[in-house]
């Protein structure tokens, strides 16, 4: 891993095209280098955590991590081509365009999840009052 970039990106996707598991990979990964905050919350670093990239679990990485941590850089470069991971090398782009596409990621994400949700709750209270009515008196 020679290349040098400003950022880089892991996919949790092989260079195959198979998904790569266990699913919560980019959390385990970033949580080696997350750390405890004043407010006492479990924080991921600003050189390295997960993002969701166009559906696929992804990690971020900055090259600011390289000069911060070397070996924590090289672990993380040598696990995505060790596992064969797509690495994709992005250009500068201003952070505030970084920040937009993440939080719309994740509202999409958590809009998903809410509608899941409800739909879930929705059927089994159906089931439930329709079982109630053919069972009880």
């Amino acid at each position: 891993m020679q290349k040098t970039c400003d950022e880089w990106l892991i996919l949790g996707v092989t260079e195959k095209g198979k998904t790569f598991r266990p699913s919560d990979w980019a959390d385990r990964l970033c949580g080696a280098f997350a750390y405890y905050s004043n407010n006492k919350r479990w924080t991921y670093s600003d050189h390295v955590y997960p993002i969701l990239h166009e559906g696929i679990t992804s990690v971020r990485v900055h090259s600011t991590f390289q000069t911060a941590d070397l070996i924590g850089y090289q672990f993380v470069m040598n696990f995505a081509q060790s596992n064969q991971l797509k690495l994709i090398a992005l250009a500068e782009e201003p952070a505030d365009l970084i920040k937009t596409a993440d939080t719309n990621d994740v509202a999409r994400s958590v809009r998903e999840f809410t509608f899941a949700l409800l739909l879930h709750h929705w059927k089994t209270n159906a089931a439930w009052r329709r079982y109630k009515k053919e069972t009880l008196p």
